[in-house]
């Protein structure tokens, strides 16, 4: 081979090396592994978040990466409450382009959010097999096995891939499953009937996970799901399946007639879950007219704001976490906001007591050193005496305020449509990921993949939450500009040569 044909070759692959640009960027952790935290196994109730379809009405275009008003409010409101997990129910995004990636991941990092448990909407894919690509970037796995929280284990499952990777999810759900009380999560509903359920738009695979409920010994205790925007519910002594797809995206109407509690109001969903298999379900409406719930910091001392309204329209409590920190410990204090009015909570270091109005209230302090057993201390007649720690130091943290920032980037105009009602013979999906959290008493939280491998420390860390800054575009663009440039050099030195 001749020197400039050899030399041509070389200066074409340092190219097309410098000219790659990775999907999004490559700094971004996405927001499961962000949040991934160690929660303690001997807390007498844990609260969980649940959420779904947040998704601008755009498709495309500037419209398309600007997130209704209401799920900012519903962020700033789970931030507020600091649950210990947060579900998220899928159509995260309007049509699964990048920057409709960027644009909730900048937004979304905002929140005080532990333990986000991500689940695949069809609009989150609905740009094709890149989609995939990004929501595992900036979201996470596609399936989700948690055992962290005592007594429960909460798998959120895949129902717009493959049904390979549904069965997965199934199989893993009931394997080792023992006594605890089971969680599933999944996108498109199957009860109640709203007219937008899995058994007209995929029924392969609400055979299979019907056929799976069927065989389980006991079935699982919640159901949480998304895809029809509005809430709706239908409890059984059994189970209670529940529709939460009121984050944000355009309002369905009900059908008519139901047989079932069904609402077409934007909402979020609250469950406070005890280790015995008992929880308690609190549906809040958001948006206009639902009322508000805020903690802020006023000289020390936490004020929980609620005037929050349920789906059924009266004031209600809702349950807070609320945080002080120390060095390599936290001090936390768990109770239930009074309906209607301001409570409060106030930590004094010199005489190490806890005063708060909060009721059913309990306090833990979690170490950074063993951060899976706790030491709890109840609060009696609204006091929690730490005295028992000694002297210590510590800050009130308030939650802090999550704020849209218009992305100055947009979607281009697209050629292809969202498929609202879809099988997935023609759909093009990723290898499974599958993501298996557990924890008990004696062994530190681990998550383990199919494809990756995450541990979950045994330490507390901090974490920086990083925005994305588009670095993968620029290292594009400026690899190309070089690769040009390259290009051009060595055809002018092969021209001399021939000279």
């Amino acid at each position: 081979m001749r020197r400039p044909l050899k030399l041509l070759l070389i200066v074409l692959l340092v190219s097309l090396l410098l000219s790659y640009t990775p999907l999004g960027n490559s700094e971004t952790t996405p927001l499961q592994q962000l949040t991934l935290k160690p929660i303690p196994v001997n807390l007498p109730y844990y609260i969980v978040a649940f959420w779904g379809d947040d998704r601008p009405s755009a498709t495309s275009g500037p419209a398309s990466v600007v997130f209704p008003s209401v799920f900012v409010d519903i962020l700033n409101e789970i931030s507020s409450i600091y649950p210990q997990a947060t579900v998220g129910g899928g159509d995260f995004v309007s049509f699964g382009t990048l920057d409709q990636y960027k644009a909730f991941y900048g937004l979304v990092v905002q929140a005080r959010f532990e333990n986000f448990i991500p689940v695949v909407g069809n609009h989150d894919e609905a740009y094709g097999g890149q989609s995939w690509g990004y929501y595992t970037t900036y979201i996470g796995n596609t399936t989700t096995l948690f055992d962290n929280i005592t007594g429960w284990r909460l798998v959120a499952l895949n129902d717009e891939g493959s049904i390979d990777e549904l069965n997965q999810g199934l199989t893993l759900a009931s394997t080792n499953l023992g006594n605890r009380s089971l969680i599933l999560s999944f996108h498109r509903p199957l009860y109640p009937y709203v007219a937008h359920n899995m058994q007209d738009e995929e029924p392969d695979k609400a055979s299979l996970i019907l056929n799976f409920i069927s065989n389980l010994t006991t079935p699982p205790r919640i159901v949480l799901q998304s895809h029809w925007h509005g809430y709706a519910e239908n409890i059984t002594a059994n189970t209670a399946w529940i529709i939460s797809g009121g984050a944000g995206a355009p309002l369905y109407q009900c059908p008519s007639p139901t047989t079932t509690f069904c609402l077409p109001t934007y909402n979020y969903v609250i469950l406070v879950l005890y280790p015995n298999g008992n929880f308690t379900l609190i549906p809040l409406r958001a948006g206009p007219g639902a009322g508000n719930l805020t903690v802020k910091v006023v000289d020390s001392t936490f004020l929980v704001y609620n005037n929050k309204v349920n789906v059924y329209g009266n004031y209600t409590d809702v349950p807070v976490r609320l945080a002080w920190r120390g060095s390599g410990f936290s001090v936390y204090l768990v109770g239930f906001a009074r309906a209607n009015s301001t409570s409060y909570a106030s930590l004094d270091p010199g005489s190490r007591v806890i005063e708060t109005n909060l009721s059913n209230a309990y306090v833990y302090i979690q170490y950074s050193d063993n951060p899976l057993k706790a030491t709890v201390i109840p609060v009696v007649n609204g006091v929690a005496d730490l005295s028992s720690l000694g002297n210590f130091s510590v800050e009130a943290e308030a939650p802090p305020t999550v704020v849209q920032q218009i992305p100055t980037t947009t979607t281009p105009p697209q050629t292809t449509t969202t498929r609202a009602t879809t099988t997935t013979a023609s759909r093009t999906t990723p290898p499974a990921t599958t993501t298996t959290t557990s924890a008990s008493p004696t062994t530190p939280a681990t998550t383990t993949s199919t494809t990756t491998l995450t541990t979950q420390s045994t330490t507390s860390t901090t974490t920086s939450m990083q925005q994305p800054t588009g670095a993968g575009l620029s290292l594009g663009i400026v690899g190309a500009i070089v690769a040009i440039v390259v290009i051009v050099v060595a055809l002018a030195i092969m021209l001399i040569r021939k000279r």
